[in-house]
């Protein structure tokens, strides 16, 4: 089995690149020599252009967060739902729930909180979307 690793740019969706990896080898074992490789690469033709990596969960692991920094790019990486998170998130969620009880609309709000998980070696940014759309009875 095998995967594709795809880089795209972000304003044309244009693709930079793509690897075909092995299905039995890990993501952050062949994400990361290729993003240290893209990024050099970058900054040699576009020194001016702000780099910024985005990712679904699949690279939300301490070994992707550590390369980023080290190699000066910001991110954006999809995380999965927990318990911590969910508490969190609990206040707001019943806040729009009451609001959307009174105005009937469809409700959507951001917000940010930091976090540390015990596998990161530091708090990260959580940014957090909410919404209500519809409540069944």
């Amino acid at each position: 089995m095998y995967y594709p690793l795809l880089i795209f740019e972000g304003r044309t969706a244009s693709l930079l690149s793509v690897r075909l990896c092995s299905g039995n080898a890990s993501g952050p074992s062949r994400l990361l020599p290729h993003l240290r490789w893209m990024v050099q690469r970058l900054r040699r033709g576009f020194p001016e252009v702000e780099i910024i990596y985005r990712s679904d969960a699949a690279a939300a692991v301490p070994a992707v967060y550590c390369v980023l920094r080290e190699i000066g790019v910001d991110y954006l990486i999809g995380i999965r739902t927990n318990e911590a998170f969910e508490r969190k998130a609990a206040p707001i969620v019943e806040r729009l729930a009451k609001e959307y009880q009174r105005t009937g609309r469809p409700l959507r709000h951001y917000t940010h909180f930091w976090h540390q998980a015990r596998s990161w070696p530091w708090r990260q940014r959580i940014l957090l979307k909410s919404g209500i759309w519809c409540i069944r009875r």
